[in-house]
């Protein structure tokens, strides 16, 4: 007998696309509820070498952070990433 209300609540239930949508701002998966991310606090002298690349890292990365009116004024976009590879 349970079996069949079962069966009955479940054909009778309707999820529409809004459903989704409203469930979905609403709640936060808990996996990504309790995770942390630390970020280290590391300045470019603590990195050894390669000063050509710091230099160029600095300037796609941290020029647009620190300085956005020199693009504005320049009418360029800032750089929307970086590819690193190797």
């Amino acid at each position: 007998n349970e079996t069949k209300d079962a069966d009955n609540i479940y054909n009778t239930v309707e999820v529409t696309l809004d459903d989704l949508k409203r469930a979905i701002r609403t709640t936060k998966p808990s996996t990504i509820q309790s995770v942390s991310v630390e970020v280290p606090r590391v300045p470019w002298s603590s990195i050894g070498g390669m000063e050509d690349v710091k230099s160029l890292l600095r300037e796609a990365i941290e020029l647009p952070l620190t300085h956005p009116q020199l693009f504005s004024a320049l009418s360029v976009p800032p750089p929307r990433g970086v590819l690193l590879y190797g």
